[in-house]
Parts: structure tokens; sequence; C-alpha cells
């Protein structure tokens, strides 16, 4: 769905994908999408955001640390809810980014 929307984000320099706590299917659905930014653009950094960790989890820590190192991806937990982990998240994301990308 979108995929022609999609594709224009995947020139980038990170790719951060959402999945929902309360869904395991949210993130084995992620491959998918995994799969077609690293077709696009296979020297990224990728990132996964863990929502709604208010809300009861159908995903285990370890399925979260399987997918990420599989991909090799930094993960985090958030709940946008209250708001717990969003600001380090972000905070962590964008301190690599510039550190990456930033002519020393």
């Amino acid at each position: 769905m979108f995929k022609e929307v999609r594709v224009e984000f995947y020139d980038s320099h990170a790719t951060v994908y959402f999945c929902d706590f309360s869904s395991r299917q949210s993130l084995t659905e992620l491959q998918t999408f995994v799969d077609e930014g690293n077709g696009i653009n296979p020297d990224v950094v990728n990132y996964i955001i863990v929502n709604k960790t208010d809300l009861k989890g159908q995903i285990t820590d370890s399925d979260v640390n399987v997918f990420s190192q599989r991909i090799k991806a930094k993960s985090f937990r958030v709940s946008a809810k209250t708001g717990e982990g969003v600001q380090e998240a972000m905070d962590t994301i964008f301190a690599e980014m510039v550190k990456k990308y930033t002519k020393q």
C-alpha cells in the first residue's frame, strides 16, 4: 500500500520503522518494508521503534532483539501516549546521525 510514496523516503541516511507492541503481526510485517528500503539503499542506517508499550504486549524483548540484530538496527521501546522513551529514542537517533554525517 502506498509504495509509490514509501520509496521516496528510502533514499535517506536513516530509516525509522515502527511497530505496535500490542501486535505481533506489526513486527513480522516490518521485514517487507526493510527489504524494500534496503533494496533501494543498502547503506541506510535502520532503527526500530516499538510503540504502545503502555499496552499489554504481544512482542517480547527477545522478538525485538532477534529482529533488530537480523537487520542490524538499534531498537527503542516507547509509548507515544505517556511519552516514555520518546525523547531518548529521538535524541539517540539524532545524535548518531549528526555524528555520522557531520564533517570533522
